[in-house]
């Protein structure tokens, strides 16, 4: 497979990341509905350190630089408060 096969390849993939960032939006806005509705606080820091080491352990699994995956979970983190803040 040529250059331009395998930047085809990552395109594709990258098409899945944002669309699944899309999905994972829409859910976010719920809970967000959810929490103002119950009185829920936005932040869960239990919750964010689990998911952090779950997401850190499977990269290292997988091969991928933990420090990366934690990295990009933080700030999905920071854009769902955001989200969860000011839900639809």
């Amino acid at each position: 497979m040529g250059l331009e096969g395998l930047r085809q390849q990552l395109d594709g993939i990258d098409h899945k990341i944002v669309s699944l960032l899309a999905e994972r939006v829409g859910i976010v806005h719920e809970v967000g509905t959810y929490k103002a509705q119950s009185g829920d606080p936005i932040q869960d820091p239990e919750r964010e350190s689990r998911i952090l080491a779950s997401k850190r352990a499977l990269a290292v699994e997988l091969g991928v630089d933990p420090q990366l995956v934690e990295d990009i979970y933080r700030r999905i983190f920071q854009n769902s408060y955001q989200i969860e803040e000011s839900p639809k």
